[in-house]
C-alpha cells in the first residue's frame, strides 16, 4: 500500500521521492527514481517514465510524469505530447482519453487521465512533437489486475450480450469492392482522389470542395442545419466514415454508388455549381492531376479537342451542340471522376470507440470488467438500447454501424413552415432515371450484380421516409435529421416520445414510454458511440 500511494503521490506531482524523513532537491529525484528509458522510434528524443506505473493496478484512475529530452539530454518540453495504450492480443485500447499538460519544470509533462481499465500487458505509445520533428516510443508495462471488488451490479442476459456483440466495430465485414467502380480499393486511384476532395478549383467558383460540407475536423460533416456550397442547400450534409459500406446514397438514395454520388455535387446548383466539361478541362490541364489521371485511367489531353467551349453539362445549350461520339467520350471521362473521388471516401472508416471497448471487455472478462469502461448509466442506457420490449433503437439503428441503411418514415417530412420534402419516393425515380447508376453504360458491374437497383420501388409508405444515419460518433455530428432540425440529441429524443400515437400523420413512430431516468440512461450511451 506504502508503494502504492507513493507513486500516486510522485505521479500527480504532490511529492518529489519517496523517502521517509529526507529532503531532496529536484534534480536528485531523476537520480533516486527507477525510471524506465527509452529512444524515440528515430532518435529524435529520449522520453522516460516512473516504473512505478507497472505497479498501479489497473482500474485506478492516476496521473503520470513524463520526462522527456533531446537526444543529447538536453530537457525540453515538447510542443506537443500524446499518449496511448493497447494490449497485445486483445486489441483493448485505453478507456480514458490522457491528456498531456506542462509542468513548470522544462523536460517534464503531467498526463492526466490515466487508467488501465485490465491488468496485464500494456504496450504504451508516447508521441512527441518538436523542432526536431515528430517521433514515438514504446513502453511494455506489465500492470497489475485490478483489487477484488463486489460484483457488478448490472447485469446482461445472452440475449443481451448477442445484441451488443453484433454492434461492436470488430462485427463489421470487411469492405467488398464496387463492383461498378474498376477503382474500388485503389491505393493510386485513392491518393488522386484525396487531392481531389480537398481541392476547391473542382467548383465553378473556386471556393468550395467536397470538404467543404464533409470536413474531417468535423466528423465529415460541417455542423450546420443546411449545408452550403455557393448558397445554402435543401438539407444537411450526412457523414462519410464507412459510407462505403452503403447501399444507396444520399438522404433519399437518390443514387446507388458512392462514385454516381461524388459527380452530383460538382454540377448542382447551390453546391459546386460546375459542368462536367469544365471539370474535366480543369484536370487535364492541371500540371500533376493531368499526367497522373492519364497514367490511372487512359484519358489524356486529346480529350481537350471535345472540351473547346466551356458550360458543357446535358442542361446546357452548348451540349446539344456536341455530335453524340464527343458526349459519349466526356460522360465516360466524368465518370471516371466520380469513380477515383470514391475510391478515397471508399478510406474513412470509423476507429473503435469506448462502446467497442466496453462490449470487448463484457465479452472477454464480464461485468465487473466491463464497469471499469461504463458508468452505471452508461449500462443501463446499453441494455434499453438493445432491450426491444423497452425501446424502438434496434429496428432501424442495428449492425455494427448501428444503421440498417434503409429509409424510414419518423414524422420528419413536413417541415415548420409546413413544406413537405417527399423524400425516398423521389429518391427511387431519380436514381433508376440516373445514367451513371449501376446498370447505365458508365458502370463497370454486370446487370446481375445490380440487384438492389433492380428491386428498388417506390410507393406511398415511403413518401417522408429518409436513409436511417450510422449513431457511431453522433454526439459529434450535431444538428440531426435530414434538415438539421434537431440541435441536440435531448431535442431528437424528444421527438421520437412526441411523434408516436399521432393519428393525423402516417409514420413508422412505435409506441414507447421512458421515464427521465430512463432518457438520461440512453443519451449517456448514444454518448460513447
Amino acid at each position: 500500500m506504502y508503494r502504492l500511494i507513493c507513486a500516486l503521490l510522485l505521479a500527480t506531482g504532490l511529492l518529489q521521492a519517496c523517502s521517509p524523513n529526507t529532503e531532496h532537491s529536484d534534480s536528485a529525484v531523476a537520480d533516486i527514481r527507477p525510471w524506465l528509458e527509452m529512444k524515440t522510434t528515430n532518435s529524435r528524443y529520449r522520453v522516460r517514465i516512473d516504473e512505478h506505473y507497472a505497479h498501479i493496478p489497473a482500474g485506478e484512475l492516476h496521473a503520470w510524469i513524463v520526462q522527456v529530452t533531446t537526444i543529447d539530454e538536453v530537457p525540453l518540453t515538447p510542443q506537443r505530447m500524446k499518449l496511448s495504450g493497447t494490449m497485445p492480443g486483445h486489441g483493448h485500447g485505453m478507456a480514458t482519453f490522457p491528456q498531456a499538460v506542462a509542468t513548470e519544470q522544462t523536460g517534464r509533462m503531467r498526463v492526466d487521465g490515466m487508467k488501465f481499465h485490465m491488468g496485464g500487458l500494456w504496450r504504451m505509445r508516447i508521441d512527441i512533437n518538436d523542432a526536431a520533428g515528430p517521433d514515438y516510443a514504446y513502453f511494455e508495462l506489465d500492470v497489475q489486475p485490478a483489487h477484488t471488488r463486489a460484483p457488478a451490479s448490472i447485469t446482461f442476459s445472452e440475449q443481451e450480450l448477442a445484441q451488443l456483440n453484433g454492434l461492436r466495430l470488430a462485427s463489421l465485414a470487411e469492405l467488398q469492392a464496387d463492383p461498378s467502380n474498376r477503382f474500388s480499393l485503389n491505393s493510386a486511384a485513392a491518393a488522386l482522389g484525396e487531392k481531389w476532395f480537398f481541392d476547391p478549383g473542382f467548383s465553378q467558383s473556386g471556393t468550395v470542395s467536397c470538404a467543404t460540407c464533409h470536413d474531417p475536423e468535423l466528423g465529415f460533416g460541417d455542423g450546420k442545419a443546411l449545408s452550403v456550397g455557393t448558397a445554402i442547400t435543401p438539407r444537411h450534409a450526412p457523414t462519410l466514415p464507412a459510407i462505403a459500406h452503403a447501399t444507396w446514397f444520399y438522404w433519399d438514395g437518390r443514387r446507388d454508388s458512392l462514385w454516381a454520388q461524388a459527380l452530383s455535387p460538382l454540377e448542382t446548383r447551390g453546391e459546386m455549381d460546375n459542368h462536367r466539361g469544365d471539370v474535366l478541362r480543369y484536370i487535364l490541364t492541371h500540371p500533376e492531376y493531368g499526367p497522373a489521371f492519364e497514367q490511372l485511367t487512359g484519358v489524356g489531353a486529346d480529350l481537350l479537342n471535345d472540351l473547346d467551349r466551356p458550360g458543357l453539362s446535358p442542361s446546357t445549350e452548348s451540349w446539344r451542340t456536341l455530335r453524340p461520339p464527343q458526349q459519349e467520350r466526356i460522360n465516360t471521362a466524368f465518370a471516371l471522376v466520380g469513380k477515383v473521388i470514391a475510391a478515397y471516401e471508399e478510406t474513412l472508416q470509423y476507429a473503435p470507440t469506448k462502446f467497442d471497448r466496453f462490449v470487448d471487455a463484457l465479452l472477454e472478462d464480464g461485468e465487473r470488467a466491463a464497469s471499469d469502461l461504463y458508468t452505471e448509466s452508461e449500462m443501463r442506457g446499453a441494455k434499453l438500447f438493445v432491450n426491444e420490449e423497452q425501446t424502438p433503437c434496434l429496428r432501424c439503428h442495428n449492425g455494427p454501424l448501428f444503421t440498417n441503411q434503409e429509409f424510414h418514415n419518423i414524422d420528419t417530412g413536413t417541415n415548420a413552415a409546413g413544406g413537405f420534402d417527399s423524400g425516398r419516393l423521389a429518391g427511387v425515380i431519380a436514381v433508376k432515371a440516373d445514367p451513371f447508376n449501376c446498370l447505365g453504360v458508365y458502370s463497370d458491374a454486370q446487370p446481375e450484380q445490380c440487384s438492389t437497383l433492380n428491386f428498388a420501388r417506390g410507393n406511398h409508405l415511403e413518401s417522408g421516409a429518409f436513409k436511417t444515419p450510422s449513431l457511431r460518433n453522433i454526439k459529434n455530428t450535431a444538428p440531426y435529421f435530414h434538415d438539421g432540425r434537431m440541435p441536440s440529441l435531448q431535442s431528437v429524443l424528444a421527438h421520437y416520445l412526441a411523434s408516436q400515437g399521432d393519428e393525423d400523420d402516417v409514420h413508422e413512430m412505435p409506441m414507447f414510454e421512458l421515464t427521465r431516468q430512463e432518457s438520461d440512461d440512453l443519451l449517456a450511451f448514444l454518448n460513447t458511440l
